[in-house]
């Protein structure tokens, strides 16, 4: 068994425990009908796309996407996965790695991943490994979200042409709750220091960046599709970019009305307080997590 093997197997067994121990429901947003993991992957085996809204420092969120993967690919042989957390341009040596074709070590150092990959994700890649899924990495290159953020459009004009395959084809830039919601946590960050004058033009800048990646996630899912039309996607992100519907979920729903979308998220709770449904949260997916977590 080698090294990584017993990373993933420790990995699972803190992140069940953490489980155990932490409280959650799995709920339908509408009703407040409780599901557990089995009845929900029998709705979920309805829908083309699935989103789960992830926070990305939540050990339970990501033991539970990992379990629904797994009872998704063995129900459904047609079920690949996409993931937030992969770039474009990362494409090539994801696909390697999870082909057998790049060992672990090659490909931490051939990719750019996330500080918690290890214990959060790679569980995923193992999965998809195990049961020959492809897949997707669906992200925009970090780089040019930050070009737009800093630069706002015209820095996209600087992209070589050959470059270009790796963002969105076209950035769509709403004016709905969206930029309302988004506006509103970025403003709190912006009193707390950030420059002024400049804030707005700054924000719709960073806002535009924040398009940009749901784009390009969209894009990705998309096109995806269009080559592979037998195959479904659950694609993994931050709960932002997909609660309320918006975000990724609704850019692919502007590229393809007919596609049946599902997302799941997460409403939170401080351990103090019961959970319990309440019919306020049933704009944000169609199924939640209703879960404890430390303030």
């Amino acid at each position: 068994m080698t090294y990584l093997n017993l990373i993933i197997i420790a990995v699972m067994l803190f992140t069940l425990t953490a489980t155990n121990a932490q409280e959650y429901k799995i709920v339908e947003s509408e009703s407040g009908k409780p599901f557990n993991l089995e009845n929900l992957t029998e709705e979920l085996l309805n829908y083309d796309v699935i989103f789960f809204g992830e926070l990305h420092d939540d050990s339970l969120l990501h033991h539970l996407e990992a379990e629904l993967f797994q009872k998704l690919v063995t129900n459904d042989e047609d079920l690949v996965l996409s993931m937030e957390m992969f770039e474009r341009d990362n494409q090539n040596e994801l696909t390697k790695y999870v082909r057998g074709e790049l060992s672990y070590q090659e490909f931490s150092e051939q990719a750019r991943l996330w500080p918690n990959h290890e214990t959060d994700y790679e569980p995923l890649l193992q999965l998809a490994k195990k049961y020959q899924r492809d897949v997707i990495a669906a992200n925009v290159p970090r780089r040019y979200a930050s070009m737009l953020a800093k630069g706002g459009e015209e820095a996209l004009d600087k992209i070589d042409a050959g470059e270009k395959k790796y963002i969105a084809e076209k950035l769509v830039v709403l004016d709905d709750r969206y930029k309302t919601e988004f506006y509103a946590t970025m403003k709190g960050m912006f009193d707390h220091g950030m420059p002024n004058k400049s804030s707005e033009d700054r924000i719709l800048n960073i806002y535009k960046a924040q398009c940009l990646k749901d784009d390009t996630m969209a894009e990705s899912i998309y096109h995806y599709l269009n080559n592979n039309p037998k195959r479904k996607v659950l694609h993994i992100n931050g709960d932002f970019h997909s609660r309320y519907f918006l975000g990724t979920a609704q850019k692919l729903a502007l590229l393809n009305k007919d596609l049946k979308i599902a997302v799941i998220a997460p409403v939170i709770f401080t351990e103090t307080q019961e959970i319990e449904w309440n019919p306020e949260y049933t704009d944000a997916g169609d199924y939640l997590i209703l879960m404890q977590r430390k303030q």
